[in-house]
């Protein structure tokens, strides 16, 4: 991560783009934010773009410049809605430090007002913050409780109590500032495809040893089974001299004596008294023959087993070896984690991780969804998102396919209107504005649009049911409460005025 006298750097090295507007946002992950940056340079007379890339991960946080925005998700996080709705085609007015620590400050410019945003540099608590001109915090790339428990979204922001950290050293001293933004981003770059690295090749040692241990646990508990299962070839034994006294059985016997035609001794076989003779001849059977399958498929099971077990330890052979020869590279690590075998033990142990955004459950994978289905996007002051179905079909497709069980559904008691869910993305505590502006919107598009007073229910989704055969857009609402609205003119305006558009129109 950069230090104190490297972000200083950076911060003088980003004035050349003050003035410069923002044209596109980007955030592909819980840790990246990108920047494209519209202008003029001083020796060009046409305008030109620069990408910048915020990065609060770990080790890796830095500022730099890139040749180019990775690709946006279909879904943008709702850090990055806020951010867009905030900041695309605001000014960009340049860079600072804060409370002579690492945390390096962005300042924006719109006609309406001034925005701040903050890339702090804590190590594993490194964050981005954004707040408005007012210095209160409205949203965080990284879980607050994270990173810095004393702060909340909606408060006044503070800075850190600790201590600021040295100068340490600047890796660019020599560096021009024209020049310095660019080769941060070149060496982050290529730490970060080191760390990639590293870490995938952590990983494949890894899953061959977790794929062993558990095979071999397999296969031991498979041989007891087995073990098991072979002991019931006794009941055959039991079954043929149960068979020879039959004519002792007396109806309610728990037992009869027969003798042993290998050893002459005396062998007592237990009977089930609610059982005939004839059904308890049929019960020692059934279960020696049971037995005789199930060792048959246990034994079959186990020679798998160990097969797989003997392609696992010629894996992680061969792995090893190539690690000790030391011609490891980064290519070879990454057509060995192209395998078959490989790649399906680290999707296993470690599967892709989730979106900030949580997709659609049942989003088509090949059929684009018809507009109609898709709902109206607002961004709260909070950095949440309120989606407002616009059809009976797209209610239906809001409220059993798009939203989350913990999202929260809004509706006018009484009154057909559209369905409104404010997203929570695991949030516990819904901040209040956000659900008045919530409120709001339901109302707004309902038949009471325009009334000063309405009852909006609230309800969590899991609490929300369509009846089978229902018509498009009725469902049942279990559970919930009833807010009272007050109408406000300006929180409606608002809201109504940061739609998100969807990407690339």
């Amino acid at each position: 991560m950069l230090s104190l006298a490297e972000l200083r750097h950076a911060a003088v090295a980003l004035s050349d783009l003050s003035g410069w507007k923002v044209q596109r946002i980007v955030q592909p992950d819980d840790a990246n934010l990108y920047f494209t940056f519209y202008g003029y340079d001083e020796d060009k007379s046409d305008g030109v773009k620069r990408h910048l890339r915020l990065c609060c991960k770990g080790e890796l946080a830095h500022v730099g410049e890139i040749d180019d925005l990775p690709k946006a998700p279909a879904n943008p996080p709702s850090f990055c809605s806020l951010l867009r709705t905030k900041l695309e085609r605001a000014r960009f007015m340049g860079a600072s430090i804060k409370h002579e620590d690492r945390l390096l400050a962005l300042r924006f410019k719109t006609k309406d007002d001034e925005y701040e945003l903050v890339l702090s540099i804590l190590g594993s608590r490194s964050n981005s913050y954004f707040m408005d001109g007012n210095g209160v915090l409205r949203g965080a790339i990284r879980a607050l409780e994270d990173t810095r428990r004393e702060l909340q979204i909606g408060k006044p922001w503070t800075n850190p109590e600790s201590l600021p950290p040295d100068e340490g050293m600047d890796r660019w001293a020599e560096a021009e500032d024209a020049e310095l933004l660019r080769e941060i981003g070149d060496t982050y770059r290529r730490l970060e495809g080191e760390s990639e690295t590293t870490e995938l090749k952590r990983r494949i040692e890894s899953v061959l040893r977790r794929s062993s241990e558990f095979l071999e646990h397999k296969i031991a508990k498979l041989e007891k089974e087995l073990h098991d299962a072979e002991d019931a070839r006794a009941l055959k034994k039991e079954g043929e001299l149960l068979k020879s006294v039959m004519h002792k059985i007396k109806p309610g016997d728990n037992e009869v004596v027969a003798e042993d035609y290998e050893t002459g001794a005396e062998l007592h076989i237990p009977l089930n008294p609610a059982l005939s003779a004839a059904d308890n001849l049929k019960v020692f059977f059934k279960k020696y023959h049971k037995g005789l399958t199930g060792a048959n498929m246990l034994g079959q099971q186990i020679e798998v087993v160990r097969s797989t077990l003997a392609d696992v330890h010629r894996l992680l052979s061969e792995f090893e070896q190539l690690n000790a020869s030391g011609f490891l590279d980064a290519a070879m690590i990454r057509e060995f984690a192209q395998r078959g075998a490989i790649k399906s033990m680290l999707q296993k142990y470690y599967p892709e991780s989730r979106r900030i955004t949580k997709p659609p459950k049942s989003k088509p994978k090949k059929k684009e969804v018809p507009g109609k289905l898709k709902p109206r996007r607002y961004a709260t002051a909070e950095g949440l998102e309120v989606w407002v179905g616009k059809s009976d079909e797209g209610n239906d497709y809001l409220t059993t396919k798009l939203a989350d069980g913990t999202d929260l559904f809004f509706h006018l008691e009484g009154w057909p209107g559209s369905h409104v869910v404010l997203r929570l993305n695991g949030r516990k505590d819904p901040p209040p504005d956000a659900l008045l502006d919530a409120c709001e919107l339901a109302v707004y598009y309902s038949k009471q649009k325009g009334a000063s007073r309405a009852n909006v229910h609230v309800a969590a989704i899991k609490d929300v049911k369509k009846p089978s055969g229902a018509k498009p857009g009725l469902v049942y609402v279990n559970r919930g409460k009833t807010i009272a609205l007050r109408h406000e003119p300006k929180r409606l305006e608002r809201v109504l005025g940061a739609v998100i558009k969807e990407e690339g129109k």
